[in-house]
């Protein structure tokens, strides 16, 4: 069962990267984030803790190109 979902992953991977390549502006830049978890019980809550921070970071982020003035905030143009 582990090799399908891998290979299943790493398909779903490939496409979502060819076409998000297709959108990116010249020079563009993207962040991938994979979070992952040292227990394998779900209901811990621990990826739901590192969701958490990975939104603020994300939101923290924004914020500062935003302030830089290097993203029009109207059109999400670079």
């Amino acid at each position: 069962m582990v090799k399908l979902y891998r290979k299943q992953f790493q398909e779903d991977l490939s496409l979502f990267l060819k076409l998000r390549h297709k959108e990116l502006a010249s020079n563009g830049q993207m962040v991938l984030a994979f979070l992952g978890r040292k227990n394998q019980d779900v209901l811990r809550g621990e990826v739901s803790y590192m969701w958490g921070l990975l939104a603020q970071a994300l939101q923290s982020l924004a914020k500062e190109v935003c302030r830089s003035g290097n993203i029009n905030t109207s059109t999400g143009d670079a």
